[in-house]
């Protein structure tokens, strides 16, 4: 995420930073209704989806998110005053962490999903293949001869 200009990771740092404290925020708002947040929680992963793998100089995983709910954890943990870090409360922003990175996961996985359903069509010609063999049957002429067989099953 930090690669780029000078300052362009950075402030992309800081955007993912805003975006997820407003996610954050907008659920802690709604936390007797989460499946009010869970649309624009999924959203926040298919924005993930890029056209090419490394368009922002390094490829994002859904794995990336196991390690980004880990270090938020860990950092929830940190959070307020020592005498108010009951098992509970850790409890409880670990469940929501792990909410929210499981939604953004989702959506992540939806979107390549959807991704990879429409791909197929934009490799040949026409666009009503019914199956990839069939688009690299009709995208790349043959220049092998058929191949004959003697003996088989179906001679005997």
């Amino acid at each position: 995420m930090m690669y780029g200009a000078k300052n362009a990771g950075h402030e992309r740092l800081k955007k993912h930073a805003q975006a997820f404290t407003n996610i954050m925020d907008d659920l802690i708002a709604n936390l007797d209704s989460p499946d009010a947040t869970v649309a624009p929680i999924r959203e926040a992963g298919e924005k993930h989806v890029f056209p090419t793998r490394d368009q922002f100089g390094c490829p994002f995983r859904a794995t990336l998110l196991d390690q980004f709910a880990s270090a938020m954890i860990e950092r929830t943990l940190e959070w307020g005053e020592k005498k108010d870090r009951t098992e509970i409360t850790q409890m409880a922003w670990t469940k929501i962490v792990l909410f929210v990175c499981e939604q953004i996961k989702e959506g992540f996985h939806d979107e390549m999903k959807r991704q990879r359903r429409v791909r197929p069509r934009h490799l040949g010609h026409r666009s009503d293949y019914t199956s990839l063999s069939e688009v690299a049957s009709h995208s790349v002429p043959r220049t092998t001869p058929e191949i004959k067989r003697f003996n088989t099953v179906d001679n005997l």
